[in-house]
């Protein structure tokens, strides 16, 4: 397996990583394996094999803490909110919606999961593909949490969310994004397992706006399913969105070390 991470204007390769975080993953999906396992036995089947994990295991076991941790961090980053759909209006009852008519329903939805807005508002930006943004005003477990998907449903209808791309040449929001990219399909629980290997409590698997050549942003999980990438050679390849950017710092640095110290082990 081959993983890249970019941060800053520094590029980083480090092999072999899905060696070692398999063999760590999560308690929480030990226990699924188990689970089927003896499900299939009880029925009279073969036991399963390690199944891939779902949306449920993005969210990891976090201690208490951790979400301390994670959500100190939140407080000092200037971020961004984005909603977005991937159709510029969608049926609602006997009507059609763009973005715009979802922003009092979003704000609600939001308001019922413990998250909330500066002046409780959203602003759109856009003509034909708009965007709803907005500062949260609540940096917790419940915003972070939020986001974790990249999507919440609203009236039925699937709304895009996740953090401001901050890589903009003018941009006043906290810098807490790296770029990931791998030849091979990582689980959840090993992706996490290496945050916090090297440093990290946890981090938002943010799509990016075009995927294998189309507009569209993906789903958490499907960016950790698919490849995105397909010239010059098919790649998974999203953002990495840290609780601050000391956290996103301290990861690649730690990505860094342990690349060099598998150079140095080779060498000898």
């Amino acid at each position: 397996m081959d993983t890249e991470m970019t941060g800053g204007d520094e590029a980083a390769e480090m092999r072999d990583v899905g060696a070692r975080t398999e063999a760590a993953s999560s308690s929480k999906r030990q226990r699924r394996t188990e689970e089927q396992a003896g499900a299939a036995g009880a029925v009279g089947g073969a036991p399963c094999g390690p199944q891939r994990e779902g949306e449920e295991d993005l969210v990891p076991d976090l201690t208490t803490q951790q979400w301390a941790t994670l959500e100190t961090g939140l407080t000092r980053t200037k971020m961004q909110i984005v909603f977005s759909m991937d159709e510029p209006s969608v049926a609602v009852g006997n009507l059609c919606w763009t973005l715009r008519d979802f922003d009092r329903e979003i704000l609600s939805y939001c308001k019922d999961h413990g998250v909330r807005f500066e002046d409780d508002r959203l602003d759109a930006l856009g003509t034909d593909r708009i965007v709803l943004f907005g500062r949260p005003d609540t940096k917790n477990k419940e915003l972070w949490c939020l986001m974790k998907r990249g999507y919440i449903y609203v009236r039925g209808v699937r709304i895009r969310v996740q953090p401001s791309f901050a890589g903009r040449k003018v941009s006043n929001l906290s810098l807490c994004e790296i770029e990931y990219v791998n030849t091979n399909e990582i689980q959840p629980s090993e992706l996490i397992n290496a945050i916090q290997t090297w440093g990290g409590t946890d981090a938002l698997v943010v799509s990016h706006a075009v995927n294998v050549g189309t507009p569209a942003k993906w789903p958490a999980i499907m960016c950790l399913r698919n490849m995105s990438r397909t010239s010059p050679e098919l790649l998974f390849a999203f953002r990495l969105f840290f609780p601050s950017p000391e956290e996103a710092n301290a990861v690649y640095a730690g990505f860094l070390q342990e690349r060099r110290s598998n150079e140095q082990m080779r060498d000898r």
